[in-house]
């Protein structure tokens, strides 16, 4: 739920203080930027999208991890068909960007 969540937040954050600089430029008295609302929203807004980022980041290499270990499993039953098969070529791309595994 919260992985579902956290980019919707992150959007109407960051569109909310689009907003208020628009008006901050247009109006600088009623002053949207210096305003401590203000501050603690682009906080959040920070905060978010570095969760975000770690959280898409982790999907990303779990989800190269499991192809690599698939590739591995799939390069078992490909040994028969010879050297240079697909497989093969995918194992080797794959353990370029999963050395550790």
């Amino acid at each position: 739920m919260f992985r579902k969540i956290l980019p919707h937040a992150a959007i109407i954050l960051s569109a909310m203080y689009v907003v208020f600089f628009h008006i901050d430029c247009v109006n600088s008295a009623m002053a949207f930027i210096d305003n401590g609302i203000t501050k603690a929203l682009l906080y959040a807004l920070c905060i978010l999208s570095v969760v975000n980022a770690i959280i898409i980041i982790s999907d990303d290499r779990r989800k190269q991890i499991k192809a690599y270990r698939k590739a591995q499993r799939m390069h078992k039953f490909d040994v028969s068909l010879g050297a240079g098969g697909a497989a093969e070529t995918f194992c080797a791309s794959a353990a370029a960007l999963c050395p550790a595994v």
